[in-house]
Parts: structure tokens; sequence; C-alpha cells
């Protein structure tokens, strides 16, 4: 279980904020992002996210790379649900539509891995 619902642990409760999200926010995809537990990854000020629709999944991968001021030899995996790997080239809002949770949110795992050289993931 994902620790923004550990914290927040009503449904009701949950569900509701997120519909009040996305009645002021029609146009944004809410997403909770959490780090993988065994990670060595920084931890974010931040979990989660109003990401615009037309969103690509690297280009939330950016996003999250340039909060935790990442290293470029480390690798970035967006997974959904702790389950689905997120491909570079997913729109949120597709994304969002097949995914999310039955409280609204759409809920990633962060994950890393390290590679040789200077690639960029």
């Amino acid at each position: 279980m994902h620790s923004y619902k550990n914290q927040n642990p009503s449904f009701e409760k949950r569900r509701k904020d997120c519909a009040k999200v996305l009645e002021k926010f029609p146009d944004k995809v809410p997403v909770v992002c959490e780090i993988k537990e065994d990670s060595d990854l920084p931890s974010m000020e931040k979990n989660m996210f109003l990401l615009p629709t037309a969103m690509t999944a690297a280009e939330f991968n950016y996003i999250i790379r340039k909060r935790m001021k990442l290293d470029e030899t480390k690798c970035l995996y967006i997974f959904v649900k702790s389950k689905y790997l997120l491909k570079a080239d997913s729109v949120m809002a597709e994304v969002y539509a097949l995914r999310k949770d039955l409280d609204g949110y759409l809920y990633v795992t962060i994950a890393e891995e390290s590679t040789t050289g200077s690639q960029i993931c």
C-alpha cells in the first residue's frame, strides 16, 4: 500500500479531495508519486502533482529528475500501481483513464537503476 494511503486512510476523504481537485482543474491529472521503498533515491519535497493531460511520461520523468537533482548516471523508471512500467511516450491522460485508482488519483512509484557512462534515460 502506498504511504499516501497510509497517511490518509479514509477512502471517502481521498475520493472527495480528488473530486474537488478535478472539478477545479478538469484539464489536469492528479498524480501521487512515491519512491520505491528499498531505493536509494533522494526524497522529494512534494509527492502530489497536477499534470497537464497532454504531458508524456518522459516529460514527467524529466520533472522528477530535476526536483530530485538526480545524477545523470541514474536511470529512473516509473511504475503505475507498482506493477505497470510507464513507457516514455505514454500520455498521462491516457494512463490516468486506464490505471487511476478508485479514489481518483493515479499512483506511481519511482525506482532507479545505475547506468554506466553518460547515458541519459
